[in-house]
């Protein structure tokens, strides 16, 4: 059964690809020999990690995309209905992805996506997991849609936003970067004044329409750090770009809103922390990072690449890197994730090795491992039995909540005390502990008020289906 299943999939992908190569094979700016290779590619790459050729990234980007049209409703639909028609005459599949791409994105002349392909360039990763987070900022890049990036710290969070204004169709005007930490109820008009004053002179009697005009995209990191009496600001101007007789490329639309946060935005709107009418119309379209131990593959060419980028910056030759240290970089749990890699790397070029060996690596442990146990096996291991069963954790690396776990093995704690240790307010850490005790990992006692937790440690440790 399992084999026909597989079979029926590679034949799916073979027809996809036919479907696909007569309008690849009208671009002209690609060699007709790079599609046929990069279809053959795509075809046989299904069930394999094989290393995505950089000539071939445009076409099987574009194949990834259609295979999800194909599956999507208006795919299958297309494939039961003889409704579309052009010029009297019935499209291709492919041909009416193009065009339903095309209404969706509708910026997207050939002409710029040399642009679009040096942007996506510096989002660095060959992983299948990575493939997807860049064609998800492909379509972001030329869409006016709000969108939402999500991820753990350190995950890379501004720099897809920096892409997707600087690959899209907006990026002959300015890009804002706001830090919604930085913003407080009483003073945040001039705080923006501030912010905006690097592209302009805005008066005082200018109002935030007015100021947020000029730019293309407006980028509000931490969006969960928004205080509550700001929030219906961001809702009006997010629905600015509802209004009639606008053209989305022209100089009088509105700025594109990309919006980040390392917390579940849902969780906390349910839990009356967040704005829910907020988090719906910043989450139209929502890019969902995956964390550095989810895309272990791509740590190689990460290190490679930050290494590069160290070096010249020290002015050193660039250092090979031994596999004992490589061997290490790739099984560590990275809770600082991007950020972290970047740190342990440049601390290792500070001794300027002309290779960098296992005691070159100094990482930062102590602040999330657990008193009891360094066995980072252990803890890799009970973070991925959490993953699976569908346990999702917001702004603390997951490191941090096992370690705890495990620090309280055999004893009864508090909310507060899991709260306190991954630096949440109560109510976040009450819905943590709520999704745990539903999956079977902690169990509680007494009512709410005075409740108390246990860890059910035989199933932390997969000992139990």
């Amino acid at each position: 059964m399992d084999k026909n299943s597989s079979s029926s999939k590679y034949t799916s992908r073979i027809q996809l690809s036919q479907e696909a190569i007569p309008e690849l094979l009208k671009l002209p700016e690609i060699d007709a020999g790079v599609i046929n290779k990069a279809c053959e590619w795509w075809v046989g790459s299904e069930n394999s990690q094989r290393k995505l050729p950089e000539e071939f990234a445009y076409v099987v980007t574009q194949l990834d995309e259609y295979m999800r049209w194909r599956t999507s409703l208006q795919g299958r639909l297309h494939e039961s209905s003889a409704g579309y028609r052009a010029d009297g005459k019935i499209r291709s599949p492919f041909q009416q992805f193009l065009r339903e791409r095309e209404a969706f994105v509708p910026e997207y002349p050939r002409d710029t996506r040399p642009r679009l392909e040096h942007g996506i360039r510096s989002l660095i990763g060959e992983s299948r997991i990575w493939r997807e987070v860049v064609s998800m900022v492909q379509v972001a890049a030329f869409s006016s849609v709000p969108t939402l990036i999500c991820g753990e710290v350190g995950s890379g969070k501004a720099t897809v936003a920096r892409v997707i204004h600087e690959a899209g169709n907006r990026s002959n005007r300015p890009y804002l970067p706001i830090s919604c930490n930085y913003l407080s109820h009483e003073s945040f008009r001039n705080q923006i004044r501030e912010m905006v004053a690097e592209h302009g002179h805005p008066s005082d009697q200018m109002i935030l329409k007015e100021m947020f005009c000029p730019f293309g995209t407006i980028y509000l990191s931490d969006i969960d750090q928004l205080p509550m009496p700001l929030q219906p600001l961001v809702v009006e101007q997010v629905r600015e770009r509802y209004k009639p007789n606008l053209i989305d490329s022209s100089a009088d639309s509105p700025p594109r809103i990309l919006v980040s946060s390392s917390c579940d935005l849902n969780l906390l709107a349910r839990q009356q922390l967040f704005r829910h009418d907020l988090f719906l119309e910043v989450a139209i379209l929502q890019i969902d990072l995956p964390s550095l131990r989810q895309r272990r593959e791509d740590i190689p060419v990460l290190t490679n690449h930050y290494l590069d980028q160290l070096s010249r910056k020290y002015g050193i030759q660039k250092p090979k890197v031994h596999p004992d240290a490589m061997h290490r970089l790739e099984g560590y749990s990275w809770p600082g994730n991007l950020s972290e890699l970047r740190t342990v790397l440049d601390r290792a070029l500070l001794m300027k090795p002309r290779e960098i060996q296992l005691s070159h690596l100094r990482f930062d442990e102590s602040d999330w491992l657990p008193l009891n146990s360094r066995d980072q096996d252990t803890i890799h291991t009970a973070v991925g039995i959490l993953e699976r069963a569908g346990f999702r954790i917001g702004s603390s690396a997951p490191e941090r909540l096992i370690s705890f776990m495990l620090m309280k093995e055999r004893l009864l704690f508090k909310t507060s005390e899991l709260a306190e240790t991954l630096g949440v307010v109560n109510s976040t850490a009450r819905g943590y502990l709520s999704q745990l005790n539903k999956l079977g990992f902690v169990e509680k006692h007494g009512d709410r008020k005075s409740a108390k937790w246990s860890v059910n440690l035989a199933r932390l440790n997969g000992e139990e289906e």
